[in-house]
């Protein structure tokens, strides 16, 4: 069994590498190769993105306005007092 699939995969994997090929007109090591090669440009870093402390103040802001944790569970407590109101939700039995 194990090497019917080894067999179809080689077969698939042939098949890939030859579409590359056509495709392409590289093989999959040379494509391999040149993409190492590109991989060791040297690299700067990171540049820094200047935030202004209009934009700041105005995330703040918005970020009052949204509903906290706290207030959600607050709303829909409700919700389940009125389904369950002396607290003895039903216990699924798995």
């Amino acid at each position: 069994m194990g090497l019917i699939k080894d067999v179809k995969h080689l077969r698939k994997r042939r098949e890939f590498e030859e579409m590359v090929k056509e495709v392409f007109g590289y093989s999959v090591d040379e494509i391999k190769a040149k993409l190492m090669m590109t991989s060791k440009i040297a690299f700067d870093g990171v540049k820094t993105v200047e935030v202004s402390q209009e934009v700041v103040n105005k995330n703040q802001e918005n970020a009052k306005e949204k509903m906290t944790p706290e207030q959600m569970v607050a709303m829909f407590a409700e919700d389940v007092e009125e389904f369950y109101p002396d607290g003895n939700a039903p216990q699924h039995q798995s």
